[in-house]
């Protein structure tokens, strides 16, 4: 009979650590948003230096965050440093690139005087999402320079 309350009471205090853990995490992640959280606020508001040194950290942590590599590459498009970016974007694979990492990535080529290859992923682009108006802009402004 001891052991079958012993036994009871071990139970219940697993259960009751493991339901303090799952609650602990949950208000945490709510009272310090996670560094990726962070980054993509800092993205949003414009601010590439802090949205790329919060992903850095990120992937520093996380090597295979999908999230903060895509993330990382837009910053880097967006500050003009287009090598890195098409770096960053390769690694990214063609499969997970969105309307927005195509955008960077011919806006990019578009700098570097690569207008053929521009145009494909500006294209490419523009058929994930026919209503981008940064794409089109882009893609509008190539044409006119191409006089096409």
């Amino acid at each position: 009979m001891a052991r079958r309350h012993r036994a009871l009471g071990m139970a219940t205090g697993v259960i009751v650590i493991v339901a303090v853990a799952v609650l602990g995490a949950r208000v945490w992640s709510r009272l310090f948003p996670a560094r990726l959280e962070k980054a993509r606020a800092a993205y949003e508001l414009r601010d590439w230096s802090t949205a790329a040194a919060l992903a850095r950290e990120t992937l520093r942590e996380q090597p295979g965050s999908i999230e903060a590599l895509r993330l990382l590459a837009r910053t880097q498009g967006r500050m003009g440093r287009d090598e890195m970016a098409q770096e960053l974007f390769g690694r990214l694979g063609d499969q997970a690139m969105q309307t927005e990492d195509l955008l960077l990535l011919g806006s990019g080529l578009v700098r570097q005087d690569r207008a053929e290859p521009a145009i494909a992923v500006l294209e490419k682009a523009r058929t994930l999402d026919p209503s981008h108006a940064e794409t089109l802009h882009e893609l509008a402004r190539l044409y006119a320079w191409l006089n096409r």
